[in-house]
């Protein structure tokens, strides 16, 4: 039995049976195949294993440009020209999420040339799809943005009251944690 077969990331398992020393036996055997040398302990840690241990709010863009439901289209355009982001949330006048602008969508307000002096960040938006909340294990809406090929999740207070707070993009994130795993696998080398 694989050590990832007792252990889940959610907490703690703990074993019910009759033979409690068979169990236990088994889990140190377990524990046994995963780690066969002290010298390895560290080596093979993951970006994965790492988002396991973060929480949204440790990694999320705590002040990202977002634009009302009112900015007008010129100020989005100069809000795209002066940051590297690719999606932008817009929020209502409370500061709650109403929707996002990505470059996709901003592209097709390109289009209506005619109507630049009208279009406002609500003319442009989408509804959320996927959001997130700042205490939340990483791993999560990671999962969650790969399986759905999404680069980007809004991160909100809680559902009750979708209050902006934060921003989450896939390729930093990627970045940080792979940053990490390196510096961390550098560390255990030296050790």
């Amino acid at each position: 039995m694989r050590l990832s077969e007792y252990l889940k990331p959610e907490g703690v398992v703990i074993l019910q049976s009759s033979n409690k020393k068979g169990v236990l036996r088994e889990l140190c055997r377990a524990v046994a195949e995963q780690t066969t040398d002290v010298d390895e302990v560290g080596l093979d840690v993951t970006e994965d294993d790492l988002a396991v241990s973060y929480r949204v709010e440790d990694v999320m863009e705590k002040t990202p440009p977002h634009f009302n439901e009112g900015t007008p289209l010129g100020d989005i355009l100069r809000t795209i020209a002066e940051t590297t982001a690719s999606a932008f949330p817009v929020i209502d006048a409370a500061g709650k999420l109403s929707g996002i602008i990505t470059i996709d969508e901003f592209r097709a307000g390109l289009r209506f040339g005619q109507l630049h002096g009208w279009l406002v960040a609500y003319d442009l938006m989408l509804p959320v799809k996927y959001q997130t909340f700042a205490d939340r294990a990483l791993i999560e809406p990671m999962e969650t943005m790969r399986g759905n090929l999404i680069d980007y999740m809004p991160v909100v207070e809680t559902a009750e009251n979708p209050r902006l707070v934060g921003m989450l993009e896939l390729a930093a994130v990627n970045r940080l944690l792979s940053g990490e795993a390196v510096r961390r696998r550098r560390i255990a080398e030296q050790a």
